[in-house]
């Protein structure tokens, strides 16, 4: 997906493109993952492309991609930290 903004993630994290699933990126940490749905704008966790999305607001206007990210990506780091739990 080339419209978007750079996505970065800390060391041992990935980015992923879903090839089978055209503006879906996958987030993934040593110990869980966040899919986000750039034509919904909304992410969800694991590697999912269907099922309730884990934000509550809406994304628009200019910079939401970067703020959607910030989130998805805040989300995991959140998710990952809490007692060593998987998302």
């Amino acid at each position: 997906m080339t419209d978007r903004p750079p996505i970065r993630v800390s060391a041992g994290w990935a980015v992923e493109d879903l090839e089978a699933k055209p503006g879906h990126t996958a987030i993934k940490s040593p110990s869980g993952v966040v899919t986000i749905d750039f034509k919904m704008r909304v992410y969800r966790s694991g590697l999912s492309t269907t099922g309730r999305p884990l934000n509550t607001k809406m994304y628009g206007g200019y910079g939401w991609r970067a703020e959607l990210i910030k989130d998805a990506v805040e989300w995991l780091s959140t998710a990952v930290n809490r007692n060593g739990e998987q998302p």
